[in-house]
């Protein structure tokens, strides 16, 4: 089912879904752990078939949450969507230093109001539920303001943001800090701006990627 409850319900199991992720990644990715304010720009909820995806789209737009893009990646369509502030997760975490903006103004207290919704591949099983956070790192990895680095990303050209995205990467995934941490590079091939690094654990994965999605995405229709 994907009624509205059933998205009530499992946005109110959000903030510890993403409680448990931070305490488990910190622990096997020490990056994470010594660079806590890095933001977790969105959250991703997989659904368990193809027919559950047009009924979540309908329960999130109920609850008034935007959408962003919809578009096919791999044989099947990706939405992205921003929650409400009524709906927005926030998450408890007393390593976030709040950013003064977006992502938690709060000390100790995230807010992510961006969700994935894919549709399941075809021939691929999902079980209902949260999947994985991505991580923007770009202000991390250069010093500079995040803020900063997408107003820079959005005055480059596609080849030089390609470029930027990957050097950003590179020199995250070359951290003395990650040494030893195996990421999931395949994404890394998909070339773009929005490619990312994956680190799985049991029943969460989280992903490194260069700006937030809402603000790829902003890029990505603007021309």
């Amino acid at each position: 089912m994907a009624t509205v409850q059933d998205l009530l319900r499992l946005l109110q199991e959000a903030p510890q879904f993403v409680q448990n992720l931070l305490a488990e990644s910190r622990a096997s990715v020490p990056w994470l752990a010594a660079n806590p304010s890095a933001p977790l720009d969105h959250i991703c909820l997989r659904v368990g078939s193809a027919d559950e995806y047009p009924l979540f789209k309908q329960s999130l737009e109920t609850l008034g949450a935007v959408l962003l893009t919809e578009h096919p990646v791999g044989g099947r369509p990706i939405a992205t969507y921003k929650l409400s502030e009524e709906h927005a997760i926030h998450v408890e975490d007393p390593l976030w230093p709040g950013d003064g903006g977006e992502f938690g103004n709060v000390p100790k207290v995230r807010s992510i109001r961006v969700l994935e919704l894919p549709s399941p591949k075809p021939g691929r099983f999902y079980a209902t539920g949260w999947e994985h956070v991505e991580v923007a790192v770009g202000g991390v990895i250069s010093g500079v303001d995040l803020v900063e680095v997408v107003r820079g990303a959005v005055a480059m050209g596609d080849a030089e943001r390609d470029a930027a995205a990957l050097v950003c990467l590179n020199a995250f995934s070359g951290d003395a800090l990650n040494a030893g941490v195996v990421y999931d590079v395949s994404a890394m091939s998909k070339g773009g701006f929005n490619i990312d690094l994956r680190f799985s654990g049991k029943g969460w994965a989280v992903k490194f990627h260069w700006i937030p999605l809402e603000k790829v995405i902003a890029i990505e229709t603007s021309e």
